[in-house]
């Protein structure tokens, strides 16, 4: 299971986001931390979570 969360705050001039690292394949049977980000860095102001399956 992926856990990507984020939210818009300081009168909408800042977000928050937050990701595990986590793995899981896609029956669940397998699961493991990793150490590839799922925060991905766009540009100074603008990031993209992601959500990737084994």
């Amino acid at each position: 299971m992926t856990i990507c969360i984020a939210t818009i705050c300081d009168g909408s001039q800042k977000a928050v986001v937050a990701s595990d690292r986590m793995m899981t394949a896609g029956d669940l049977t397998v699961a493991f931390e990793h150490d590839v980000p799922k925060i991905v860095k766009l540009a100074t102001n603008c990031v993209a979570l992601t959500a990737d399956r084994l």
